[in-house]
């Protein structure tokens, strides 16, 4: 019963997710009404610029002035990118978390896990990642959603079956 009711939650959760990301933000948002408006924009560039010039290739990502491989943090750098895109309006943003994204899935486990550094699984960090392919399922073609289903899918039938 555990073992139904967990996939259901992460399969509804990630549904919903989907859902709510599908409408696209743009400079006439409430993102930007306030008269603060121009400093929060030009800072929310400058991060996502930072994270566009220090970005390493692969899975690793700048932290503190150093390369690390884990795949939540470099989650916690390419999920505002995606916000980036839709806000401020360049491809650039978007097309590094995309190319994230893709090396992300290419460092996919046969078992369907992601290597962690915690061993096996560790559903925290992980889940975390897999945030990504959520923020970005509408905006990339029908092949990249389907690799993305198909990795969160292989993902969340190894954590159902408790595959080591």
């Amino acid at each position: 019963m555990w073992n139904f009711l967990c996939r259901s939650l992460v399969v509804g959760f990630l549904f919903f997710l989907i859902c709510c990301c599908a409408g696209r933000a743009n400079a006439e948002s409430s993102f930007c009404s306030d008269r603060g408006c121009a400093e929060t924009r030009q800072s929310f560039k400058q991060l996502c610029d930072f994270i566009v010039v220090h970005k390493s290739s692969g899975r690793s990502t700048i932290r503190n002035g150093k390369t690390v491989g884990a795949i939540f943090i470099a989650g916690y750098y390419m999920r505002p990118l995606v916000a980036g895109y839709e806000i401020l309006d360049d491809r650039r943003y978007l097309d590094t978390a995309i190319a994230h994204s893709d090396a992300l899935l290419k460092g996919q486990m046969p078992n369907g896990y992601w290597a962690t550094g915690y061993g096996s699984v560790y559903l925290a960090d992980t889940g975390s990642a897999l945030g990504l392919f959520i923020v970005l399922y509408t905006h990339v073609d029908q092949q990249r959603q389907k690799r993305y289903r198909d990795g969160v899918q292989r993902f969340v039938t190894a954590v159902h079956d408790r595959r080591p």
